[in-house]
């Protein structure tokens, strides 16, 4: 029997649903679920949008959604991994409201994560390439292929603002997964988590560098895997070097700045 895998998505607002969602539903892997939690309190544009707008996925039996307050993008995501695990799920995968994902996403990352020589990989990132949403255009500029960590200790998107080339075409043990997109094991998860959360709440922003610290010290390792693209409409852009880093954090949102330890 395939492994159960839930798909978790904190909503907010409803920009990108009716681009979004259809592409995430579209997966050919058939155990699977989608997990929508709707943060706009007293809102909740996104599920009434989804309702109003696209009642076949609004009556999807494989989507469940679910309103409630704004605990942001860790205790969104934990609320949401909690759920996915007591639902059975082997594999949760933390994904983006702001993205659109290939059909093969579920199928292929999970073939490859269970072949033997790869149960060592507690965590996934596939490749992730700009979305331009305003121009609804796909473009070949890669966003990220997973954290990369210099040994001043500053961690980057690996590949971001470059054009997707052969380098970025084989698969290779990365320090971990992009918040945006990445691939959890359920044991995983379990060996970090802290009183049933897994992602820091005291972090909003740079979060997936603490978990994927984490995960490096419980003995868990992180695979690239370039065969699956998906593209992603970067809010907060991230560059490798320290000086367009400074530059960046000048234009950096002051939510950004005050949820994050590392940026």
């Amino acid at each position: 029997m395939l492994p159960k895998v839930s798909i978790g998505i904190v909503l907010f607002g409803e920009k990108y649903l009716e681009k979004m969602l259809p592409s995430l539903i579209q997966q050919d892997y058939k155990n699977v679920e989608f997990l929508l939690l709707d943060q706009e309190e007293k809102k909740w544009s996104a599920s009434k949008f989804i309702k109003k707008n696209l009642p076949k996925i609004f009556n999807d039996p494989r989507i469940k959604i679910e309103c409630g307050e704004n605990l942001w993008h860790s205790g969104g995501h934990n609320k949401l991994i909690l759920k996915a695990l007591k639902n059975g799920a082997k594999f949760y995968i933390c994904a983006s409201n702001d993205m659109l994902y290939p059909k093969n996403l579920v199928s292929k990352t999970i073939k490859i994560l269970e072949k033997k020589e790869n149960l060592k990989f507690g965590s996934a990132a596939i490749k992730l390439r700009r979305w331009n949403f305003e121009k609804n255009e796909q473009t070949e500029i890669i966003d990220s292929c997973g954290i990369g960590i210099k040994k001043s200790h500053h961690f980057f998107d690996i590949g971001c603002g470059e054009k997707d080339s052969l380098k970025f075409s084989n698969p290779r043990e990365i320090f971990g997964g992009s918040g945006a997109l990445v691939i959890f094991r359920k044991k995983a998860l379990e060996d970090v988590a802290v009183d049933s959360k897994f992602f820091d709440e005291k972090l909003h922003y740079k979060n997936d560098v603490d978990l994927a610290y984490r995960l490096q010290w419980a003995g868990w390792k992180s695979l690239f895997i370039p065969e699956v693209v998906a593209f992603h409409n970067r809010q907060l852009k991230s560059k490798p070097s320290l000086l367009e880093l400074l530059s960046e954090r000048k234009n950096t949102p002051r939510w950004a700045k005050e949820s994050s330890l590392f940026g």
